[in-house]
């Protein structure tokens, strides 16, 4: 379990902290493979607009603002790795409303879909 702020947009209502559980998906693909795609997948395919690593902790975070600077959107993920062949992949929301957070793992989970897709057939061909 995790902890996520979720910001409110009315001035007069208080923002809240909430309790998350990550999401966890499962992938057969290497996690030298995910590692190699990961800026590619965020920054294009999940248009997060700020994205970084870090190496001490080994995980991704990405960012989105408003036009105003505000990140409204905040996300750490981590790679495990299984297997030779299978990854995992867990999502952590830092801020974001449920929408967003939603909208954002849909995102991932449909590249990251065609990606295990296109893997698969390529390891077949070889």
């Amino acid at each position: 379990m995790s902890i996520c702020f979720y910001p409110s947009k009315d001035a007069l209502k208080k923002d809240k902290y909430r309790v998350l559980d990550p999401t966890q998906l499962s992938y057969g693909i290497n996690k030298i493979y995910l590692q190699r795609i990961m800026e590619f997948l965020l920054s294009k395919k999940c248009c997060m607009k700020i994205i970084g690593y870090n190496k001490k902790t080994d995980v991704y975070w990405c960012k989105q603002t408003n036009s105003a600077g505000t990140c409204y959107l905040f996300i750490n993920i981590t790679i495990h790795f299984v297997n030779f062949n299978s990854s995992i992949v867990v999502i952590k929301p830092v801020i974001g409303r449920d929408a967003d957070i939603e909208n954002f793992i849909e995102q991932f989970k449909n590249t990251m879909n065609l990606f295990e897709k296109s893997t698969q057939f390529t390891s077949q061909k070889i």
